[in-house]
């Protein structure tokens, strides 16, 4: 056979602009494939529908143009809103995370674009397949959100039973381990593990990325950290608390990470809400929370929060229901960043402070976010040292 100029292994995952790239805090938007988005639960205009395509490339396109480093989807499969005139449809409908990916990989030319894949329900060897497809695609701008599953139903849609916390972890390592090495090694091998035998495994072209693409993944529990720091490059945290105690959660992470020789970028998610002043940012919370909150759609999703098996979702679960109703109708789970543009980008320092090397923003309407970031909110951010391009 003739040798081919391949681009398997060119591009070194450590030069992504996710992680090495030359802004101090590294930006993404979260959740903009499903109805809703990732911000408040809310009956107003502006948030994402799902209803079309087009709708997800403008905004894929336009944080392209802002020089935003990722976006990161929500894989769903079952949503919050109910079929009915008036009702939100909050999460109803969804995008899935890999077709999605290549599609709006295709269509920039900068960002890095995830796909959030659950474990439980895609085998390794396609995945693996899948995702060098998309690394290919992109010339090495795709990676690999792990998620173990939190909300029952979806599993019981499959037909399955959402394994107990601690099993769930064990599945996603091994299934993990099997995708990075087909990934990485050129000879075939067998694998008889727990859960998955293969047998004369292989799988070419490898990814473009050396070693393999990116992995993200926001175990929070401690089966979780340790999942994270040893397979992930970009690890979420849920923000809450004091800067104190936020900076202590990533030392902590980096601190696990260290253990396996590794560096990983931790990241958080805010929820992003600027006025001209603080009085108009207050008034459009309460207008789109309070005055248009979904209160059906929010009370479901508090249901599945609550009964979900999941640490990272424990700290919203723990709260007094309309507390967490309130919350889920301003800011859909996600830390609130409020105020006028000098108060979120002061928040925003404080939060990069801590040692966070990245935020996802979600935004009521994120096509008139990413509009405001650029025009006032990134200005702001360069003159206190967080962006540069």
């Amino acid at each position: 056979m003739t040798d081919l100029n391949v681009a398997d292994h060119t591009v070194a995952r450590a030069s992504s602009r996710v992680l090495s790239g030359p802004n101090k805090l590294k930006l993404g938007l979260f959740g903009t494939n499903l109805s809703g988005g990732a911000g408040g639960v809310t009956l107003a205009e502006g948030p994402l529908t799902a209803a079309d395509f087009d709708e997800v490339r403008r905004v894929a396109l336009a944080a392209d143009r802002a020089g935003i480093e990722t976006m990161v989807p929500i894989a769903r499969w079952k949503g919050f809103g109910e079929n009915r005139p008036e009702g939100s449809a909050f999460w109803t409908r969804s995008f899935e995370t890999m077709t999605w990916a290549g599609a709006l990989l295709e269509a920039t030319e900068r960002l890095t674009i995830f796909s959030t894949c659950h474990v439980l329900l895609i085998h390794p060897i396609f995945a693996a397949k899948m995702g060098t497809t998309l690394d290919h695609i992109s010339s090495g701008r795709w990676g690999l959100n792990v998620v173990a599953g939190w909300t029952g139903p979806e599993f019981t849609m499959y037909g399955l039973e959402l394994p107990e916390h601690v099993k769930r972890y064990r599945y996603a390592d091994e299934w993990m381990t099997i995708v990075e090495r087909l990934w990485t090694e050129e000879e075939h091998f067998d694998h008889d593990g727990e859960f998955f035998k293969v047998v004369d495994g292989e799988s070419l072209p490898k990814p473009v990325q050396d070693p393999y693409p990116l992995v993200m993944n926001a175990g929070s529990s401690g089966p979780g950290v340790e999942f994270a720091a040893k397979h992930a490059n970009v690890i979420f945290i849920n923000p809450q608390g004091d800067a104190d105690s936020i900076r202590a959660t990533v030392e902590g992470i980096k601190a696990e990470a260290k253990k396996d020789g590794k560096d990983v970028g931790v990241w958080a998610v805010v929820h992003v809400v600027a006025g001209d002043t603080e009085k108009e940012a207050q008034d459009y919370v309460h207008y789109y929370a309070q005055e248009k909150g979904d209160r059906v759609a929010a009370g479901r999703y508090a249901d599945a929060l609550t009964g979900a098996d999941s640490s990272a979702t424990k700290a919203l679960a723990d709260r007094h229901p309309k507390e967490l109703i309130d919350l889920l109708m301003t800011g859909g789970g996600p830390r609130p960043v409020i105020g006028t543009d000098q108060q979120v980008v002061d928040n925003l320092k404080e939060l990069s402070d801590t040692g966070l090397d990245g935020l996802a923003f979600s935004f009521v309407d994120f096509e008139a976010g990413i509009q405001r970031y650029e025009e006032k909110l990134l200005p702001l951010m360069k003159e206190a040292g967080l962006r540069v391009e």
